[in-house]
């Protein structure tokens, strides 16, 4: 090759590499509207900008956040972060099942496993209200702020009582605190708001004006971000923007934030031990950090305990500090009753550290649990599976009986996942809700259903309520329904008469004439409840014999081997047969021949 050639390729293929490199990557999180991320790329372009969507587009499940853990491990490095949706705490949004939680964006931060999209941008926009809000009062108190989370933004019960107390209270970190801690990197400029953001068409307009501002003053925003600096603050967008738009920086080493946050983030490591966790909250408490840090303590201590060794030792010795058992106690008392979630979570915290008597702690979580639950509605249902699931609080030995709950009370479905939630053993509440159920069976079989369910949950093990789930298994004509969710709850009941086993087995087949969608719902579920009682009557195992040889519905086919393979003394030679002619070693479902091949000692 002629090297004047060869020197022109090489210069052209350096120009080619150098400009795909300097390309600046904006990366978005478009978890409500999408309105403020496409002015980015109008006024952008795509010249000096990849755009990258974390989000994924198909909604994958309620409430995932598994996406961004994914995100984190792609290998992005963004310079600009754009993140659009709802704020209280967590990013949301109408429009999408996901959620962003800054509680779990701080954890992974302070992990620093997720440094391309959290500590590599120069620029971070938070669209939403409230995304830097610091602990000053506005116009509402906390309980007000909570309300208007419940009634106008759907929120569950739990998370707007807690962002309510984020907000307002004095304890646990502020938004702002807590996104300089996400965004860390001193030279990463954060933009968001301290109070309401702009919506609709005023962000489109608001937004405009920045981003065509920035072209006047600078020429592009390549050409900005070129010579942006982190000092100072950024005259166009508070000029054109404006209200409550708030501008901060990462964490600048030596700030009082970078020095708590250099005690708190150890305390989400997984790799730091008991008593070295201990001593870092020993250290907060002692230096007047600890209300601030109650967040990663709470979490620390309920992930961590019961302690032993030395971790004991300094655990004992911050119990028995008076101090500090006053500074918690005096904010427990401090919060309003009208935020009883952020009351009880409180109250656990006082109790994990022996700060409260066992005697004044089941009264008090009796009292609050009780208040709520009598409402029998969604919102006193997220309040107690919020403590049960969420704060690990166990209601059981609070000892709640009939005597707790009016007749009143029973009367639609929320009244049977209370009940389920709260764990309720006593029998006589068990039948009020099967008499909901009958009462409800022909208006609302759906309430039936849930009652069925809960009563599964619950180990319902009365006489009388038993038999009248078995009615349901022999309905004439049969409500497939019904017979669904009573061999639900009796086999999460493990129930173990063989009666009623063989009234379950009767379901597990139904002849040509007869198979249809609901039949095949029902006989898939009698099938799996036989495996999950680990039934061994003779008798069924023969009618799991005939469904093998007979159903000409795969799952079917797959769970009767399951039900067949736990029985310890099973019909080996009707099952052979069936294995053999319906040539199941040989199946294209690799599972059901790792099944098949088990009866032949091959497994």
């Amino acid at each position: 090759m002629n090297i004047y050639k060869y020197l022109l390729l090489i210069c052209v293929l350096h120009f080619h590499f150098v400009w795909a490199v300097e390309k600046y990557q904006v990366c978005s999180i478009t978890i409500n509207s999408s309105d403020e991320i496409e002015l980015f790329k109008q006024y952008l372009g795509k010249q000096d900008f990849e755009f990258v969507e974390l989000v994924p587009p198909a909604k994958t499940m309620p409430n995932n956040t598994h996406w961004f853990l994914d995100a984190c491990q792609r290998g992005y490095r963004c310079d600009v972060v754009v993140i659009s949706g709802h704020f209280g705490g967590l990013f949301f949004g109408k429009k999408h099942n996901y959620i962003l939680p800054v509680d779990m964006m701080e954890r992974e931060s302070c992990s620093h496993s997720c440094k391309g999209i959290l500590h590599h941008a120069k620029e971070v926009f938070l669209f939403g209200c409230n995304t830097l809000a610091d602990k000053q009062k506005d116009h509402r108190t906390p309980e007000q702020y909570a309300r208007i989370l419940i009634d106008d933004y759907h929120m569950v019960t739990d998370m707007a009582q807690m962002v309510a107390a984020a907000k307002y209270l004095p304890f646990s970190l502020s938004f702002e605190e807590q996104m300089r801690i996400v965004f860390s990197n001193p030279n990463t400029s954060i933009y968001g708001f301290n109070s309401l953001s702009p919506v609709g068409s005023k962000i489109r307009q608001t937004l405009s004006n920045y981003l065509h501002g920035i072209q006047l003053h600078y020429g592009s925003y390549r050409s900005y971000l070129d010579k942006k600096r982190p000092e100072g603050l950024n005259p166009i967008l508070h000029r054109t923007i404006g209200g409550s738009i708030k501008e901060v920086n990462g964490l600048k080493p030596g700030s009082e934030i970078f020095n708590i946050a250099q005690k708190i983030c150890p305390l989400y490591s997984n790799h730091l031990s008991n008593a070295e966790g201990m001593r870092k909250i020993e250290q907060l408490l002692d230096e007047g950090d600890g209300l601030a840090a109650y967040t990663a303590i709470k979490r620390f201590i309920a992930t961590r305990s019961p302690f032993n060794g030395e971790s004991l030792n300094i655990f004992n010795r911050i119990s028995d500090n008076v101090e500090f058992e006053d500074m918690f106690a005096s904010i427990y008392e401090s919060i309003n009753s009208l935020l009883p979630y952020i009351k009880v979570q409180f109250l656990k915290f006082l109790y994990d550290f022996n700060w409260v008597e066992e005697m004044v702690y089941n009264r008090e979580m009796r009292r609050y649990t009780l208040n709520m639950a009598q409402k029998s509605n969604s919102e006193a249902y997220d309040f107690i599976s919020a403590l049960a699931y969420d704060e690990k609080i166990s209601f059981q030995h609070l000892g709640f009986t009939s005597e707790d709950f009016s007749k009143s009370f029973y009367h639609n479905i929320w009244s049977a996942l209370i009940l389920e939630a709260l764990n309720v053993q006593d029998y006589r509440v068990h039948r009020h809700l099967m008499n909901l159920c009958l009462s409800q069976v022909t208006q609302d079989p759906v309430i039936c259903y849930q009652v069925m369910k809960s009563l599964g949950h619950l180990n319902v093990s009365d006489a009388l309520v038993v038999d009248r789930m078995v009615e349901f298994l022999k309905s004439k004509p049969p409500h497939y329904g019904l017979i669904w969710y009573a061999i639900y709850g009796l086999s999460y009941a493990h129930i173990k008469d063989v009666e009623i086993h063989r009234t379950i087995a009767k379901h597990i087949y139904y002849p040509p004439e007869k198979q249809n969608d609901k039949t095949r719902w029902v006989q898939l579920q009698a099938v799996r409840s036989l495996a999950f009682l680990k039934v061994q009557d003779q008798k069924i195992g023969e009618w799991l014999a005939y469904t093998l040889h007979t159903s000409m519905d795969e799952e079917i086919v797959l769970e009767t081997l399951k039900a067949l393979y736990q029985m310890k003394h099973p019909p080996f030679q009707k099952i052979r047969k069936a294995i053999q002619e319906r040539k199941l070693r040989q199946s294209d479902n690799k599972v059901i021949r790792h099944y098949a091949h088990c009866f032949y000692g091959a497994c």
